[in-house]
């Protein structure tokens, strides 16, 4: 059986709030997803949680041994990965590139694997990027790249971020941008290590990204000056909860939003997710597995 390490960004706080606004744990999400991914490919994957930032996530008691891949999810912090705080995620990643394992991150996941690569993450001058990136472009090395295949050259896809890649490791290749972030996806396979990172976030839904920020209190939704108020933010994700779970009956509010089929289909979604599980070695696909649409 193949066996995945999914390291949970959030704190607790951050857990127990998205949880309150009905909004899955970001590690539980990611590994479901993977696992769906998985069981398309006629295999049963075994997923283990690690939380750093809660009380039992010992990262120096972590055997590494039996694992065949990592994936890390993004974060809600406040801080930057290259703060102090950031400090358990970055003696994580390099223990698991020393082990030689495989690792793919959204978002914080990221942004924690550019820091120990040697690159600086920082603040986006443009500020928030929420909901959907828009127009994210491959790169002449992300088209010929097997972290993309089947990724058309432009596409829109989830994403909730403040923080993006400011310098890239030497080493590294950018696969991916937009007018928004200069690093959209990126990769670095030198010295033994692999590590796929993209800025946005395959593994969720707009409705999910646009369920984050219900975390924050009003005045936090009003400063974001995206929204009207709370309520209209809670109608926009609920039109994205109609539009996901029924696209084709959604056809026209949808279009409204400008959502599509790169956004709407799971299996174009996830592109990215899928490719690394068959990077690690998972066989090929075999069909969409029942219950996926659960995932839209």
């Amino acid at each position: 059986m193949t066996r995945v390490l999914v390291v949970e960004g959030n704190t607790p706080e951050l857990v127990e709030a998205a949880v309150a606004v009905r909004c899955r744990p970001a590690a539980e999400h990611y590994a479901e997803v993977l696992s769906t991914l998985a069981a398309a490919r006629g295999v049963a994957l075994e997923t283990t949680i690690l939380r750093p930032y809660f009380p039992e996530g010992d990262i120096e008691a972590l055997d590494l041994n039996g694992f065949d891949g990592v994936a890390f999810t993004g974060s809600g912090v406040d801080w930057s990965a290259d703060d102090a705080r950031a400090a358990p995620f970055l003696r994580l990643l390099e223990r698991i590139f020393t082990a030689g394992l495989p690792v793919i991150g959204s978002c914080w996941g990221l942004q924690v694997g550019a820091v120990v690569l040697g690159g600086c993450v920082g603040q986006g001058a443009r500020g928030l990027e929420l909901g959907v990136a828009r127009h994210v472009r491959l790169t002449p090395a992300g088209s010929a790249h097997p972290f993309h295949a089947g990724r058309a050259p432009a596409f829109d896809v989830p994403c909730i971020h403040r923080d993006e890649v400011t310098l890239v490791p030497a080493g590294a290749v950018v696969t991916a941008e937009n007018d928004h972030s200069a690093v959209q996806a990126m990769v670095f396979e030198t010295g033994g290590v692999r590590f796929w990172g993209m800025q946005y976030h395959p593994e969720l839904g707009p409705e999910d990204t646009l369920g984050y920020m219900l975390c924050r209190d009003d005045a936090g939704i009003a400063k974001l000056g995206l929204f009207r108020d709370r309520a209209d933010l809670v109608a926009m994700i609920d039109d994205m909860r109609r539009i996901m779970a029924d696209p084709d009956r959604e056809a026209g509010l949808a279009w409204r939003y400008g959502l599509r089929g790169d956004v709407l289909d799971g299996s174009q979604r996830r592109a990215e997710l899928d490719n690394w599980l068959g990077a690690i070695g998972l066989p090929a696909r075999m069909s969409e597995p029942a219950g996926a649409a659960l995932l839209r």
